[in-house]
């Protein structure tokens, strides 16, 4: 994240008490976190604390905070597998996600919708927790509170492509990512895309209403 501007720190002196009232833990309370709920909302103050207020619910809602400690089914994870032992060269944790090999349409045919989410949920906050422990482990360094995610479309079909169900969690990942991880990207990049993969992002840009300009996106 980028340094704050003079009409952000007065952005955050007026939040913060807000906020205060909402969030649950210390950290969260860290300009640096606060930050990204204003950025947002383009300093905004009134549709931040709202949407804070939102994610808050959210998280009691679907039990977040208890989600790093649920498994999934072990052939579940076989199937659906992501990388997320890479640092890139500032410290910000990398997730690997072989987007292309998840043959969600199965998932979703086999009655797996909210297993699948639940998954998805469980990923996002692993990025955080990603995040934190290298804070804790590494105090010196810059503070980190965004992650790197790389989307390997390599093997992605036209039977993945046009399924309801890979499209549904697309958007399901913009969404969360919008609404409940404001600025947890540091940046996105999609690999290994060939002729229907390209369509395929294609389709996805109709999702790009969901995410937050701040993002960077690339393709590869």
């Amino acid at each position: 994240m980028g340094e704050k501007s003079r009409h952000e720190e007065a952005a955050l002196k007026k939040f913060r008490p807000l906020a205060a009232n909402l969030c649950h833990h210390p950290e969260q309370m860290r300009d640096e976190n606060l930050l990204q709920w204003l950025r947002a909302r383009d300093c905004n103050i009134k549709a931040a604390e709202e949407m804070l207020r939102k994610a808050m619910l959210w998280r009691q809602k679907n039990k977040i905070d208890e989600i790093l400690a649920w498994q999934a089914p072990s052939e579940f994870v076989s199937q659906y597998p992501y990388d997320m032992d890479g640092e890139d060269k500032e410290g910000y944790p990398v997730f690997l996600v072989p987007l292309g090999r998840w043959d969600i349409r199965r998932a979703y045919e086999s009655g797996h919708q909210k297993l699948m989410r639940q998954y998805i949920d469980q990923l996002l906050e692993r990025a955080l927790e990603k995040a934190r422990m290298k804070n804790l482990t590494d105090p010196g360094s810059k503070y980190v509170n965004q992650a790197v995610f790389i989307w390997d479309l390599d093997g992605l079909t036209m039977r993945q492509m046009t399924s309801t169900g890979m499209i549904d969690v697309c958007l399901d990942i913009c969404k969360n990512l919008e609404n409940h991880y404001p600025e947890i990207m540091k940046i996105s990049i999609s690999i290994n895309g060939k002729f229907k993969e390209q369509i395929f992002e294609m389709r996805l840009c109709e999702t790009n209403m969901f995410l937050d300009t701040g993002y960077t996106v690339e393709c590869k």
